[in-house]
């Protein structure tokens, strides 16, 4: 469980860290906004995933990780198609901040169930490769970004990131 779980994390951020610096060229592109705006719109997206941290780990606890996990993929999904389809800046500032709180219930349900299947002894060394695939996410996500991007529009990273997302929330 501990394996599928960080490999799931893996494809989660590889497609998250893919899709994010396609994002600013996606919104100047296609809404002509300035840089500023753009900043304002990625910016949202982490300050809600922030802002909700505190009651998302409580919605976890309340109606439980399982539950959680496969709506934590499926919210930034839709959000991202939402961010995709739409051309009112409004309407992407609202897709964008329901992504955020996504990302926020992935990543709470994500490390509550990693706790929960990590023997006690272990609990350091599966948590550092946790981070340890966060980071190589880091790295590999732009990389494959740019080569998806070179295929098509900067658009594609993101249909992919969310098409991951829901495949991926069908995982159990």
């Amino acid at each position: 469980m501990i394996l599928i779980l960080l490999i799931s994390n893996l494809a989660f951020h590889i497609s998250r860290f893919m899709a994010m610096p396609f994002m600013a060229i996606y919104f100047s592109q296609k809404l002509d906004l300035t840089p500023a705006e753009v900043g304002v719109l990625l910016g949202i997206s982490p300050l809600s995933s922030l802002k909700f941290s505190v009651p998302g780990g409580r919605l976890g606890d309340k109606i439980g990780v399982y539950k959680m996990y496969p709506l934590a993929m499926i919210t930034p999904a839709i959000s991202l198609i939402g961010v995709v389809l739409s051309g009112n800046v409004w309407v992407i500032g609202f897709f964008e901040i329901t992504a955020g709180v996504g990302w926020t219930l992935f990543n709470s349900s994500s490390n509550a169930i990693l706790s929960l299947h990590t023997p006690e002894h272990q609990t350091e060394k599966v948590f550092s490769y946790n981070y340890w695939v966060v980071n190589l996410s880091g790295v590999l996500g732009p990389l494959i970004g740019a080569t998806v991007a070179s295929a098509g529009s900067s658009g594609l990273p993101i249909i992919l990131f969310a098409a991951i997302l829901h495949n991926a929330s069908y995982m159990e």
